[in-house]
């Protein structure tokens, strides 16, 4: 591509910044008048068939993302020269550079609601960013957020970047708490000495256990949207009141008044209470009293009988209890590597449908799949497609087998339904996975002699 020169109906204009995957250029659309983003892909990312269906895939789950705070996907061009994705043009900067103008603890606040909000979003459309950094937050001159190049992490290495999880780095299974991860560094980067409240959320964001952090960016904003709340409060001068003197003359009146509500909170202690709270625009937020007193109560009760049981038990019967604890921990460590075994299989095969035509009530597709697990065939492979009306609403829904696909295997696949369709989706649903030869073998619990 050159400066200055038409690329179909898009005048070049600059290069903006080159990266070890793409080059992005600055242009402007001729007829529609308006700047945009190309983002050139690099050639080494496209040698083979299975790096073109990726890319295809990652299009398609752009076009997906429809929100104010995520860089619009335009257009996807592929030709000779290689592969473009055409983005909207944000007039802005990166959450790195902004930063520097030491922007106050509210706009901070605004700005990682903002981020936030957008994660949260496109997991609710299932795609995930997996490379959330401030060179990929952009701020406008409104403080508005624009967060780009989601899902691009695919053709990158992992590097030693402060803000990806630990299972990104080590090429494991990774999903939307692989973001949260991410939040959670970004959050503590917008906010580097952090309340203990604010300390908390961000510690449990960034637990090295996929398992013990939030599990949807909901839940996390539910949290932060209390805190947030709480420091604002904090923050709030006092002020001075013209009517001080009566309120002094008048606390023998309010300690009394005081004193009653204390009693009739204390007598209402297992009634659970909530209290509402409101962050900017958003609608208000009740947040209730975890603290239930009745059923702590009920489980010190339940606690205590276990233990009288526990030591009226013989030391044989002790014994066997310890064994089936042991066995079942086992079991349990086993169910969780063979479920992120297979999580991490399925996520290697590539799935990408393309429409073929729609002729005489047939509408027909053709889905390419392709197995990029290299030593792991897979049995009884499961594609999901689904059929939807011009008003996005699921109207049908098909699953088509294939009894194996063999690692490294690129295959296609032509569906025909009689159906009305807008559109379609097609993903992969299941599959069956051979034995895992690295599994350590079942430890057997053994009686002492």
């Amino acid at each position: 591509m050159e400066i200055g020169k038409n690329f179909y109906q898009y005048q070049i204009q600059s290069l903006i910044a080159e990266s070890p995957i793409a080059r992005n250029w600055a242009g402007r659309h001729h007829s529609l008048n308006r700047n945009v983003r190309i983002k050139q892909m690099k050639t080494h990312l496209l040698q083979t068939e299975a790096q073109k269906i990726q890319m295809r895939t990652l299009a398609t789950q752009g076009a997906t993302l429809q929100h104010s705070h995520i860089q619009l996907l335009y257009d996807y061009l592929e030709n000779s020269q290689g592969i473009f994705f055409v983005y909207e043009h944000v007039d802005g900067i990166t959450l790195d550079k902004f930063i520097q103008k030491n922007p106050t603890e509210q706009i901070r606040k605004d700005i990682f609601i903002q981020i936030l909000d957008a994660l949260a979003y496109s997991h609710r459309k299932g795609v995930y960013h997996l490379n959330l950094d401030p060179q990929n937050i952009m701020i406008n001159s409104k403080n508005q957020v624009f967060i780009t190049d989601f899902g691009f992490s695919v053709f990158s290495e992992p590097n030693a970047n402060a803000f990806a999880s630990p299972e990104y780095l080590q090429q494991g299974y990774t999903d939307a708490r692989s973001d949260i991860y991410s939040l959670g560094k970004t959050l503590n980067y917008l906010f580097p000495t952090p309340p203990q409240n604010l300390q908390k959320i961000i510690a449990k964001a960034c637990d090295a256990d996929t398992y013990k952090r939030y599990q949807t960016c909901e839940s996390m904003k539910a949290d932060l949207l209390s805190e947030f709340f709480v420091i604002s409060h904090q923050e709030k001068p006092v002020q001075k009141n013209k009517y001080m003197p009566f309120v002094w003359g008048g606390a023998g009146l309010v300690a009394t008044i005081a004193f009653i509500l204390l009693i009739k909170g204390l007598l209402a202690s297992n009634d659970k209470k909530t209290k509402e709270v409101s962050f900017k625009g958003n609608s208000p937020v009740v947040i209730k009293d975890t603290v239930d007193y009745t059923k702590q109560a009920e489980e010190k009760q339940q606690e205590d009988k276990e233990k009288q049981e526990d030591e009226k038990k013989t030391p044989e019967e002790k014994k066997k209890d310890s064994l089936d604890k042991i066995k079942k921990e086992r079991r349990e460590a086993r169910e969780k590597r063979e479920k992120e075994r297979k999580e991490l299989a399925l996520k290697k095969v590539i799935v990408d449908g393309q429409f073929v035509s729609n002729q005489l009530g047939d509408y027909k597709i053709n889905v390419e799949i392709f197995n990029s697990n290299k030593d792991m065939e897979l049995q009884n492979v499961v594609l999901l497609v689904s059929y939807y009306n011009g008003a996005g609403d699921v109207i049908e829904k098909e699953e088509k087998i294939l009894p194996k696909l063999a690692a490294n295997e690129a295959t296609s696949v032509e569906i025909v339904k009689k159906v009305n369709a807008a559109r379609f989706t097609c993903k992969l649903k299941d599959a069956l996975l051979p034995p895992d030869p690295n599994a350590p073998k079942e430890d057997e619990v053994e009686d002492d002699k």
